[in-house]
């Protein structure tokens, strides 16, 4: 096994870190710490998975290489590895060019905010992207500029499913919410069909938008939104659950636990609805006594 020295960069330092690539193996390792026996042969024909393998701020040179040379891999996980706003820059200069990426996996690291426009600036740019699927979820995301989320809705063709999960996505951005630019957004849209929003604390506004977004999108069959809908009001769930059950085509709306006022007034709303619009029952309640589930 060769010795490969790294360097970690974090702000304006330079610190040197070692990080040991076996080609025999096609296995990384970080430091000292040695790949699991399930990790062996990584770096197979299409899928590379680097889960909680601690980068702690940094890529390895290793993986950089390979991830520019590579022309089979479509799907890469590098969740719970510490990238951050200033290691991801590696790794957005590889998707401006990479073709046969289509699926990425960047959840639970600490990119932030400026690595998430980092990173969809430089996926917007490739107009040859093959990237399908994006999971940012959990990352200390609380907001995103508007554009960017403008730019990537408006310019990437390939993106299917994005996965923002946990992240604070409710905080102002130039002046404007966040996830109310994306909702916008969908009406410019039409290759998106999956977003994922949970526990994200959505606003009332947010919905307001989402409104108005699918009201020129036809792409979107999936919304989940569970658990991220308990400040909205029940008025404003009614409205976007009644423009649901007519949009053509269908699309699937998630909403995890609401609130007992919301509660009550969708549950009204939704009888033989109950694969289109799918909340959770309180405690109390028991699963005889609501008979369209």
């Amino acid at each position: 096994m060769g010795k490969i020295c790294e360097t970690k960069i974090k702000g304006n330092t330079h610190n040197m870190r070692s990080t040991f690539f076996s080609s025999k193996n096609n296995t990384v390792c970080s430091g000292n710490k040695t790949p699991h026996p399930e990790h062996i042969n990584l770096f197979n024909s299409s899928k590379v998975d680097l889960t909680d393998r601690d980068f702690d701020g940094y890529f390895p040179n290793a993986l950089i290489e390979y991830l520019q040379k590579s022309e089979t891999l479509d799907t890469l996980i590098l969740t719970q590895n510490k990238i951050n706003e200033y290691s991801i820059v590696d790794l957005a200069k590889i998707l401006e060019k990479n073709i046969s990426l289509t699926h990425l996996n960047l959840s639970s690291n600490q990119i932030g905010n400026e690595g998430a426009k980092t990173l969809l600036d430089a996926i917007g740019k490739n107009a040859n992207s093959s990237l399908s699927k994006l999971d940012l979820s959990n990352n200390n995301i609380d907001s995103i500029a508007t554009d960017t989320i403008k730019y990537f809705m408006k310019t990437n063709k390939s993106l299917r499913t994005l996965i923002l999960d946990d992240n604070a996505l409710n905080t102002l951005a130039d002046n404007n919410l966040t996830l109310s630019n994306l909702f916008e957004s969908l009406s410019e849209n039409q290759t998106l069909q999956y977003i994922s929003l949970k526990n994200t604390l959505l606003r009332s506004e947010d919905i307001k938008s989402l409104i108005c977004g699918l009201n020129n999108n036809k792409a979107l069959c999936e919304i989940d939104l569970s658990h991220s809908t308990t400040g909205v009001s029940a008025d404003i769930i009614i409205t976007l659950i009644n423009l649901l059950k007519v949009r053509e085509p269908k699309c699937i709306l998630k909403l995890g636990k609401l609130s007992s006022e919301s509660f009550d007034r969708v549950q009204s709303v939704c009888e033989d609805n109950e694969e289109l619009i799918q909340f959770d029952l309180p405690p109390k309640i028991s699963l005889s006594k609501r008979s369209f589930m």
